[in-house]
């Protein structure tokens, strides 16, 4: 694993010549200049700007972490609702194939008459229990 790693990390020096090389080193100590200059001011500066300075930098990189957090969230939910509904269709597509189409059906009635059953079963009990609550007798 790690000499993969490092073999990815080679191939795209491998590829460089001398040229590029010599031009992607200027532009890294090009940048690390500016930002030595940059730092070196900020340490000179009374300690407050500093602290705010420093708090902005924090804040920035909380800010990123929490909306790349997000982003993976919302993705691995997204997947999930995908895959359950992509699942499902797969599931009735198989149920229809192997009941048929009249087989299917009356599944399907089968299913919509017992929970209807339950439904007016419960909506019995719930009125019961109120009307028991309204006389005093529900404990």
């Amino acid at each position: 694993m790690l000499i993969q790693l490092i073999e990815w990390v080679e191939f795209p020096f491998n590829s460089l010549t001398a040229s590029q090389l010599h031009t992607i080193s200027n532009a890294v100590n090009t940048l690390r200049a500016y930002l030595t200059i940059i730092i070196n001011q900020l340490n000179n500066t009374p300690p407050s700007l500093m602290s705010i300075a420093l708090l902005l930098v924090i804040l920035f990189v909380s800010l990123k972490l929490l909306d790349m957090a997000w982003r993976a969230m919302v993705f691995w939910l997204n997947l999930a609702a995908k895959i359950v509904f992509w699942a499902s269709m797969v599931m009735l597509v198989t149920w229809i194939w192997t009941r048929g189409p009249d087989g299917f059906m009356g599944d399907m009635q089968d299913l919509v008459a017992f929970w209807s059953k339950e439904y007016h079963d419960t909506k019995m009990r719930a009125r019961v229990e109120k009307e028991l609550r309204n006389r005093g007798r529900w404990y």
